[in-house]
């Protein structure tokens, strides 16, 4: 896992919230401050609390969530949930902040959980800590050596779109009866809209599928302005970032190689993985149990 202060110079270089980040290019970037942590070795995601608090969450694997507040971690963390580290990889995978925030102050979150399960669940921010646990989506089954993807962001339609990794299953991404490999879509509370593009009612599909053909979606965010999602992958060879629309299908497991035509017409940029740096992140997680690498 790169250090927290990477990840926290990265985000640090724009002020405004996360639901209102104007579209921008590299060259439009400034950096307008550093924070250095150097207490937190599980990160898994961060993001500007959007009611104009300055707050920054911070999300870790083992299941808190720190409060950065005035280039200072807060004494009482938002929410701690319990995980156990180990080989069965549990602990918080993802957050989303409710679009209507500044009124329901609800936050959203994306976890593996005990007994190899994965499990969206929402807190409600009162006062600064996160109070009134609700689950909003459980009993997806998780993998047993990671692969169980995690990214997850409201749409502009009001929607939660979350990522299921392929949970290191073979042929699953094609398969609509089950939920690996695939972008989901649900309203708030965990309901399934019938405009799912898989969607079947009675019948055997999981009904909140939205996208297939992945391995391990660990990133997703709509683009301002435009509504595009744009989905970050991890795979065994490589690292891609995908556009992504209703019903497409990204290309996995068919297509698992980085060569032109082993490339789905989704795939934007990929990243090719060594050999060796697979060897290398293989032996640190064998080395670690208080931590997960990031996907």
């Amino acid at each position: 896992m790169r250090s927290i202060a990477f990840w926290l110079a990265l985000l640090l270089l724009t002020a405004f919230p996360a639901q209102s980040q104007p579209t921008e290019t590299a060259r439009d970037l400034e950096v307008e401050d550093w924070l250095y942590i150097d207490s937190v070795a599980d990160a898994t995601r961060m993001a500007w609390v959007p009611d104009g608090s300055g707050r920054l969450f911070v999300s870790t694997m083992s299941g808190k969530v720190l409060v950065v507040a005035n280039g200072a971690v807060q004494p009482t963390p938002f929410i701690t949930e319990s995980f156990t580290q180990g080989h069965n990889q549990e602990g918080l995978l993802g957050m989303a902040f409710d679009p209507d925030f500044a009124n329901n102050h609800y936050v959203y979150f994306f976890a593996a959980m005990p007994g190899f399960t994965l499990q969206i669940f929402r807190y409600t921010d009162v006062g600064g800590v996160g109070v009134n646990r609700t689950i909003i989506v459980d009993g997806i089954p998780g993998g047993s050596l990671d692969y169980d993807g995690g990214g997850m962001t409201f749409g502009p339609d009001g929607m939660l779109y979350f990522g299921v990794g392929s949970l290191h299953a073979d042929r699953v991404e094609d398969d609509l009866t089950q939920p690996a490999g695939k972008i989901h879509r649900v309203r708030p509370d965990g309901s399934v809209p019938t405009d799912n593009p898989f969607y079947d009612g009675t019948g055997p599909n999981v009904d909140s599928t939205w996208a297939r053909g992945f391995c391990n979606l660990y990133g997703l965010v709509f683009q301002p302005g435009t509504g595009r999602l744009w989905a970050n992958a991890s795979g065994r060879e490589a690292l891609q970032v995908f556009s992504v629309s209703a019903g497409d299908h990204a290309g996995w497991a068919s297509m698992r190689t980085t060569s032109p035509r082993a490339t789905s017409r989704l795939c934007i940029h990929t990243c090719p993985v060594s050999l060796t740096s697979i060897r290398s992140r293989r032996q640190a997680r064998c080395g670690r149990t208080a931590s997960r690498p990031s996907r």
